[in-house]
């Protein structure tokens, strides 16, 4: 056993979706986007699929990840380590498949908030997600999950979304359920 995940099942609109999730989470999304208007922060959403638009939108989650705290613990996601690499390669030929989406928030056409989402088979997986920091106290990446969510509810195709996390109190929210995702180790020597 490693940890529990989420998904959520896309049984019926977002409005219904959105209405059986909790007041307090309904209300802090309103909030978190009342708090952007007050700033006088005008909120924008993109969505990259097709292969380049892909390509360009991981090399700003790359710079937005680099530039916070994982960039200075040297576990972010960059355009030059390994990981970056594998990411930025498998997401473009993803995308040349229609497998692959990146979703952006902005604040004053200014990337602050990236998730990253693979799809297929009427499934999608959110892979990853970074927010530009100095924005941390508008709740970007909460803000572009709610922004997400009423995107892909409109797609008649998807039936599931599954987070690839670990998933705790406040995400649980968000979820229709949850599971365990278990590891296992192969070793291809019989001796082991």
């Amino acid at each position: 056993p490693y940890a529990d995940t989420m998904g959520i099942a896309v049984y019926a609109d977002f409005d219904h979706y959105w209405g059986q999730r909790s007041k307090k989470l309904r209300d802090n999304i309103k909030r978190y986007q009342a708090r952007c208007a007050k700033a006088g922060i005008a909120l924008g959403f993109r969505e990259a699929a097709d292969p380049v638009a892909v390509a360009s939108a991981f090399e700003t989650y790359a710079t937005i990840e680099s530039a916070g705290w994982k960039g200075k613990q040297g576990t972010a996601i960059s355009l030059d380590n390994d990981q970056g690499k594998f990411y930025a390669d498998a997401l473009v030929r993803m995308a040349h498949r229609g497998e692959a989406k990146i979703f952006e928030l902005l604040a004053d056409d200014v990337v602050i908030a990236s998730r990253i989402a693979v799809f297929s088979g009427g499934h999608g997986v959110f892979l990853k997600t970074t927010y530009d920091e100095t924005f941390k106290k508008h709740s970007p990446g909460r803000i572009l999950l709610f922004k997400t969510l009423e995107r892909l509810f409109s797609n008649s195709e998807l039936r599931r979304l599954e987070f690839y996390t670990k998933v705790n109190p406040d995400q649980a929210q968000w979820s229709t359920d949850t599971r365990p995702i278990n590891h296992l180790e192969f070793f291809s020597s019989p001796v082991l």
